[in-house]
């Protein structure tokens, strides 16, 4: 679902998903819940910048 959301290697095409979707009611309301917190991540995440230090840091780690 998260690679779906982010279009990032998703496996599944929108017509498996949403097929999917269409007859599971437990992934329906998760994939709602899911697909609104990450609009409001996006949205948020382009109004402002964190410092370049700790852009920097989060780099560092991500490598480790």
């Amino acid at each position: 679902m998260y690679e779906f959301l982010d279009r990032e290697g998703a496996t599944a095409s929108l017509e498996e998903v949403e097929e999917h979707l269409n007859i599971c009611r437990h992934c329906c309301g998760l994939f709602e819940f899911e697909a609104s917190f990450w609009k409001v991540v996006r949205e948020k995440g382009q109004e402002c910048r964190c410092p370049e230090t700790l852009r920097s840091r989060i780099r560092i780690l991500i490598q480790e």
